[in-house]
């Protein structure tokens, strides 16, 4: 953004690349090693023996837009609506959503059940978490700790206690990539820190002090099963579906939007496709009813103005262009998606009995 928020050294960098065989932009993935990093905005040190860097693609120059695309692309994803690159990032996101309200309700679980504490570890770093009561959103259902007590087992064994007033936990994608979580701990509120083995470095009535980052692994431990998407999304290939709101998974009203505003926008991206689809093979189909209709024009006026014969051939012409945007605006929508395809195809309709009119009657005589 406009500073720098994160930065390290890695001895050594492994990147992988992958080709697209439906043609699209590859895939990269990446792993650093003996990694050394630092955090700007918390002042934070981190080392680690690997670190994996997971981007989900090299970026593309200019965003795919439907009316852009090949007549085969066209037609694969409008069979499978879901692989369309937009709406992939924006299900990577929603799995995101559930996977962290699901962590903060497990969070939740183990401060208020019976033994009121949580552990939290990786390879550098352990805490142990205690807090006389927890707070939760309801919108993202991320918890905040009052009166919290944390227990560290840091680097070179290195072993403090803290206490606060507050405590708010978050989870984080990290400075990796959507492959990196972490849990980040926020003391707030008259937070003192007691040092075992160097009494001297204590710390008191500190009004704010951030922890060190606890990396999860990718499969997040103790958690439910990952949401299927069937019912996370419920039926996409039902635009009708869309008048019955999806049913709660009580993972917070965050989640629900997202699964909501996902939904709508699959709907409407294969609805936009479809009417692509159509109002392409209509023109393709308008080329030939209008070469026959200009034909027998041409015949029948062939003695008269050059202005009356472009006339009389531009109405017909205007008549299929003006009837195929309208439908392909209304294909968009769920209400009226089948009337769209309908007045797209009815232009044709037209000119063809415009063609037969002309060439079984006036032409024959």
């Amino acid at each position: 953004g406009e500073k720098l928020t994160y930065c390290g050294t890695a001895e050594t960098a492994r990147v992988d690349f992958t080709r697209n065989p439906e043609g699209g932009p590859p895939s990269v993935k990446a792993a650093l090693y003996n990694v050394r990093a630092l955090d700007m905005t918390r002042y934070q040190f981190a080392e680690f023996k690997e670190q994996a860097v997971n981007p989900p693609q090299i970026p593309e120059k200019s965003k795919l837009e439907t009316k852009f695309m090949t007549l085969p692309l066209l037609l694969k994803y409008h069979r499978h609506p879901l692989e369309l690159p937009s709406i992939d990032e924006n299900l990577r996101k929603l799995h995101w959503l559930v996977r962290e309200a699901q962590f903060y309700q497990w969070i939740t679980r183990q401060l208020t059940g019976p033994n009121r504490s949580v552990t939290l570890a990786d390879s550098r770093v352990s805490y142990e978490i205690r807090a006389e009561r927890v707070g939760v959103d309801s919108r993202s259902l991320r918890p905040t700790l009052f009166n919290v007590t944390v227990k560290e087992i840091g680097p070179e064994r290195r072993r403090r206690t803290y206490t606060a007033g507050e405590c708010r936990l978050a989870m984080d994608r990290g400075a990796f990539g959507a492959g990196d979580s972490a849990v980040v701990l926020s003391l707030r509120n008259n937070v003192n820190m007691s040092d075992a083995a160097a009494p001297a470095a204590s710390v008191t009535a500190r009004s704010r002090w951030e922890l060190d980052r606890v990396m999860l692994p990718a499969d997040l431990p103790d958690l439910p099963p990952a949401v299927d998407q069937q019912t996370l999304l419920g039926d996409v290939s039902n635009p009708a579906s869309l008048e019955e709101p999806l049913p709660t998974l009580n993972l917070g009203t965050r989640v629900d939007d997202a699964r909501e505003s996902d939904r709508k926008t699959i709907v409407k991206s294969a609805l936009e496709i479809a009417g692509i689809i159509h109002s392409r093979l209509a023109f393709s189909s308008s080329t030939l009813v209008l070469l026959v209709l200009a034909a027998g024009l041409g015949i029948i006026f062939r003695g008269g103005q050059l202005l009356t014969a472009f006339v009389i051939s531009f109405v017909p012409g205007m008549l299929v262009v003006v009837m195929n945007i309208m439908g392909r605006q209304l294909t968009e929508n769920t209400g009226t998606h089948v009337i769209g395809i309908t007045v797209i195809w009815a232009g044709i309709a037209l000119l063809i009995v415009v063609d037969v009119v002309v060439l079984a009657r006036f032409l024959k005589r």
